[in-house]
């Protein structure tokens, strides 16, 4: 999967892929973001296969960093920040892991940091239309879980 995935967006990089909000956005674009959010695990010296948490929402940087996680062979678990706080802050608390991916807006949840922190995460900001990624705790303080050969768990 991994090849697949950096062959496609190698194929024409500069061909608009998404419009979001009346705006296009190109591989060029979304793999300059795929590209930080891999070095950025890259930096948390994570192994094949580990469970990386997603929070995914329907914008041009949660395609990256899906793309990202699956093109990095590591294991994409979605997390549905749709849910009400309680429901959500269990799943962060509960799915013990390594990284989480959010944007700004989840991150910024009352409440959520303290989950995040409980559960011993390191945390990834991305921007929402690829404007960028941060890394804000890049301390992982809980037992790196692989998922040998599974790309994506859906929880929800």
């Amino acid at each position: 999967m991994t090849e697949k995935l950096r062959a496609i967006m190698a194929i024409d990089p500069a061909r608009t892929e998404i419009e979001f909000n009346g705006i296009d956005y190109s591989w060029r674009q979304i793999a300059d973001v795929v590209q930080a959010i891999e070095a950025a695990l890259l930096s948390m010296d994570l192994p094949v296969d580990a469970r990386i948490g997603v929070m995914l929402r329907n914008r041009p940087g949660h395609i990256a960093a899906i793309v990202a996680v699956l093109s990095s062979d590591r294991c994409l678990v979605t997390l549905n920040p749709i849910l009400p706080d309680v429901k959500l802050f269990a799943d962060v608390a509960d799915l013990d892991l390594p990284v989480i991916i959010a944007d700004a807006s989840d991150l910024a949840r009352p409440g959520m940091g303290e989950a995040m922190e409980h559960a011993g995460s390191a945390v990834i900001e991305i921007g929402p239309c690829l404007e960028g990624v941060r890394i804000k705790n890049q301390e992982i303080r809980n037992e790196i879980h692989t998922s040998p050969g599974i790309a994506i768990e859906m929880l929800t």
